[in-house]
C-alpha cells in the first residue's frame, strides 16, 4: 500500500492509499481509498481514483460496449486496448465532458501490422475548428500509458512524433471541414 498527502485548501487535506500494479513497465494503480479530513470529519471512497480525484468524467466507447464514468478503471482501459485485434474493427474512444489540454477525444484502432496500433486525437483551437492527429505504434503499453495519462491524470502525448492528418477531415465537396 502506498499513499500521499495533497492540501486541498488549508483547511482539507486528501489522503489517498493505494495499490498499485506494474503491467509491462507501465504503473497502473487499480484501487485506492481517498480520505478527505475537514474540520475533525473524515469522509472516504474506495474504488475508481483515475478522474474522479482529479474531477473529470469521462465516456468510454468500443465496438462492443460503452462505459460511463462510474464502470471506467485503469483495469477495462488496460483490456480494451490488449483485445485490439488486427483485421476486425475493434476500437476504444475516450471523450471527457471538458476537454483535456484542448483536446476533445481520444481514439485507438489496430494498426496496419498485427502487433501494431493507431492511436488519434483531436485538438479544438479557438482560431481554427480542429487538429487532428495520428501515431501508430507496436507498443502496445505505451498505448495503455497514453489511455491511463489521459483518463487518470488529463494529461496529453507528447505530439512531436505525431502526424497531422487534419487535411483527411475536409470535405471535398463543400472545402469545408467535416
Amino acid at each position: 500500500m502506498k499513499g500521499f498527502t495533497y492540501d486541498i485548501d488549508g483547511a482539507a487535506q486528501a489522503v489517498a492509499q493505494y495499490n498499485e500494479i506494474e503491467y509491462d513497465g507501465v504503473m497502473i494503480n487499480r484501487e485506492a481509498t481517498l480520505y478527505i479530513q475537514r474540520e475533525e470529519k473524515t469522509m472516504s471512497e474506495t474504488g475508481n481514483f483515475g478522474s474522479w480525484a482529479n474531477g473529470a468524467k469521462y465516456t468510454i466507447s468500443t465496438q462492443q460496449a460503452t462505459y460511463n464514468n462510474d464502470a471506467i478503471e485503469a483495469a477495462l482501459i488496460t483490456d480494451i486496448i490488449e483485445d485490439l485485434y488486427p483485421e476486425s474493427n475493434d476500437f476504444i474512444v475516450i471523450l471527457p465532458d471538458a476537454p483535456v489540454g484542448g483536446s476533445l477525444y481520444m481514439q485507438a484502432i489496430p494498426g496496419d501490422t498485427p502487433s501494431s496500433t493507431i492511436v488519434e486525437i483531436r485538438l479544438s483551437f479557438a482560431d481554427q475548428p480542429f487538429k487532428h492527429y495520428n501515431y501508430q505504434t507496436a507498443d502496445r503499453s505505451q498505448v495503455i500509458r497514453m489511455f491511463l495519462d489521459y483518463w487518470g491524470q488529463q494529461k496529453l502525448p507528447a505530439l512531436d512524433q505525431w502526424t497531422d492528418i487534419t487535411d483527411q477531415f475536409i470535405n471535398p465537396a463543400s472545402g469545408h471541414w467535416g
